[in-house]
């Protein structure tokens, strides 16, 4: 969470933050509505509400609100955080950068505007990137046969492609696994 003073402290989950789906409302409606109404349980959040109206649950926004602002900088956080602990373990961390079914279709993966923003925060990291769009397009698969109709979590065959992605990368970057 942030402090007062604007900097980031690690805290265990808060079981009050379970997320808890409204009958018949749309999926795509559920998350951004229920970020909103536990950050709104947050007094330090409701100024940064207020300032994000109309579009209060946006990851992204053209001009970004505070809301999408303080998301890119809490997404910044963690990849430090798990790039430093992966380090103390003596490993590298790797981004699979997952192909977003929201975006599939209707735009060319490169202005995908999630996995322009993961790849940049990545990139400023050094954190290589694994494309699972790349490895989708360059196997000739269809997303959809992947991830699972209702919300687009990847099925069983999605977790095997991510799988055969990691391995193909892992193979053109042997110097990895100190092979």
């Amino acid at each position: 969470e942030k402090t007062a003073d604007g900097a980031f402290a690690l805290r265990p989950p808060d079981p009050a933050w379970r997320m808890l789906p409204i009958p018949g409302e749309p999926e795509d409606a559920q998350l951004p509505r229920l970020r909103v109404e536990l950050l709104a349980q947050r007094p330090h959040y409701q100024s940064i509400i207020e300032a994000s109206k109309p579009h209060p649950g946006a990851v992204l926004s053209d001009p970004p609100t505070p809301l999408s602002m303080e998301a890119v900088e809490f997404t910044a956080f963690a990849l430090d955080e798990f790039q430093r602990r992966v380090a103390d373990d003596g490993a590298l961390l790797w981004l699979l950068l997952a192909t977003s079914a929201k975006w599939w279709g209707q735009l060319d993966d490169a202005s995908d505007p999630l996995r322009v923003l993961a790849e940049d925060l990545a990139k400023a990291r050094g954190i290589p990137v694994v494309s699972m769009h790349d490895y989708l397009v360059h196997q000739g698969r269809k997303l959809r046969d992947g991830t699972f109709p209702v919300d687009g979590h990847w099925n069983p065959t999605g977790h095997q492609w991510a799988a055969e992605a990691l391995l193909e990368r892992l193979q053109q970057r042997p110097e990895v696994c100190g092979a």
